[in-house]
């Protein structure tokens, strides 16, 4: 598997030298599309994305999304070789035991994340698994310094052009506009029932990026700013330019689109109307690996290798 990485094309600009990066295809394919599909029409409701733990692949999308595909046959939509795509069938009576979506006791993360134990090389899906080590730790951001104004990118579901016969995950691009801190962010409650509260507080990057509906549950990533250096230009001067990191790093999943307060929006809704500000509340990396190493989830990891291990110990040489 080819690096997560960005790829440098130097350009000029007012005498300056730069660097102009793009995402590596392999990021992009991480991504998949959850819905429902009526014959052959394929609606997309949201998006995941898998990454690799420990060992083991899990899907990971948002709570919400989990939430609203919990009680009825859905489809996890991935890109196969061949230019086309497999649509995986999830019937919730038939698959839940076996498969079923691990959230975060915490109710203000919107968090899921299903182990993903089948085998896709059979069936010659492109899809690949984010690696821990790209994973934007509580070290990886002291050590590079990640802040406000960093750049992000956020891969996922653009319901306009999501794609017929492939999985066409589209980048949105802008930045760290705040970071988790002691203030937390009001959020709409995505929690079912009616003893829960309208809005909840969840600690969130606030990113400054445009987005429409179905980017819910994919994943963003950000590129750190290394500091100022220098660049050859076509005629061989060195430049002065802005570095970057050539590394992308997962700095959590999108939760949904931010427009303020969420009691305030009601007020100035009109009908199901409301104005975008081109925010999103991203949930941090942090609260995936603290799902991905609870109990339950880590209990369900442990009986799965173990049968893959006794399995593989009557298979005769």
């Amino acid at each position: 598997m080819g690096r997560f990485d960005l790829w440098p094309r130097p350009y000029r600009l007012r005498g300056f030298s730069g660097r102009q990066m793009r995402l590596s295809d392999d990021l992009r394919e991480t991504v998949v599309f959850l819905g429902t599909k009526s014959g052959e029409v394929f609606t997309p409701a949201g998006t995941g994305f898998f990454v690799r733990f420990k060992s083991s692949r899990y899907l990971v999308t948002a709570a919400h999304v989990a939430e609203a595909l919990s009680e009825v046959p859905f489809v996890i939509r991935v890109n196969v070789v061949g230019n086309d795509c497999l649509d995986i069938h999830f019937d919730p009576e038939e698959h839940a035991a076996e498969f079923p979506w691990h959230v975060s006791e915490d109710p203000t993360v919107d968090l899921a994340a299903m182990h993903f134990h089948m085998d896709l090389d059979k069936r010659k899906v492109q899809a690949k698994a984010i690696p821990e080590d790209v994973f934007a730790t509580d070290a990886i951001l002291e050590d590079h310094g990640v802040g406000i104004g960093d750049t992000c990118y956020a891969v996922g579901l653009f319901r306009l052009m999501p794609g017929k016969n492939r999985v066409l995950s589209f980048v949105h691009t802008g930045s760290i506009g705040l970071m988790p801190g002691p203030e937390k962010v009001p959020v709409r409650n995505w929690r079912k029932g009616l003893d829960q509260p309208k809005t909840i507080e969840a600690d969130s990057y606030l990113i400054e990026m445009t987005s429409l509906e179905g980017l819910s549950g994919s994943p963003v990533f950000v590129r750190p700013v290394i500091g100022f250096g220098e660049l050859p230009n076509d005629k061989g001067e060195m430049l002065a330019c802005l570095m970057s990191n050539e590394r992308v790093y997962l700095l959590g999943l999108w939760q949904s689109a931010w427009s303020g307060h969420p009691d305030l929006i009601l007020e100035r809704e009109v009908g199901d109307w409301k104005v975008p500000v081109g925010i999103g509340a991203v949930v941090p990396v942090a609260q995936l690996i603290a799902l991905l190493d609870s109990p339950p989830v880590d209990a369900q990891r442990h009986a799965f290798l173990k049968r893959v291990a006794e399995n593989t110990a009557t298979i005769p040489d």
